[in-house]
C-alpha cells in the first residue's frame, strides 16, 4: 500500500540517508504507514526497517539475512522541513531503533528507523549466488 506523494517523497530521502555511499546496499528497506488517527502518537507515523534478502543457491541456500542500516545523522533531519527530536531508543536490545519527530509539509510526524527487519518481513529480494547478483524474488519460489 503505498502513501500519499508526500510521504513517499520523505520515504525517499529517509532511505537515502540510511544508505552508506561506500557500502551501498544489497536489499531495500520495508516501510509501514498510517495516518494520525490509527496510531497512538496522534501524528503520521512512518517505520522504516531493513528488507529480508534470500541467498539462492551455494551451501547456504534458503538461509535469509538483511543488510546493516547505516544511518547519516547528519543528513537524517534535513529530510523534514521542521526537525523537533532525534532520540536513539535502544530498547534493551530487543527492538533498537531512531526516533525522529517534527514536521514536514506542516504535517507532524513520526519516523521510527530499525535496525532490524519487521517480524512479519518476507524475502521479496534473493541473492543469486550462481548469478552472482540480487533479483526479485519470483512467484514460483517458496
Amino acid at each position: 500500500m503505498s502513501g500519499p506523494p508526500w510521504l513517499e517523497e520523505l520515504l525517499d530521502s529517509l532511505c537515502e540517508a540510511c544508505v552508506n555511499d561506500v557500502n551501498g546496499r544489497m536489499s531495500g528497506f520495508s516501510y509501514r504507514w498510517s495516518e494520525p488517527a490509527d496510531n497512538g502518537w496522534g501524528a503520521w507515523l512512518l517505520r522504516i526497517a531493513p528488507s529480508v534478502i534470500e541467498i539462492a543457491g551455494g551451501q547456504d541456500d534458503g538461509a535469509t539475512g538483511f543488510d546493516f542500516v547505516d544511518v547519516d545523522l547528519l543528513a537524517l533531519p534535513t529530510c523534514l522541513d521542521e526537525v523537533e527530536s532525534l532520540v536513539y531508543d535502544p530498547d534493551y536490545g530487543c527492538d533498537p531503533h531512531l526516533t525522529l519527530t517534527g514536521k514536514k509539509h506542516n504535517r507532524e510526524i513520526v519516523v521510527d528507523i530499525y535496525f532490524a527487519p519487521f517480524e512479519d518481513d518476507d524475502a521479496n529480494t534473493v541473492f543469486d549466488v550462481n548469478a552472482g547478483r540480487c533479483r526479485h524474488k519470483r512467484v514460483d519460489e517458496k
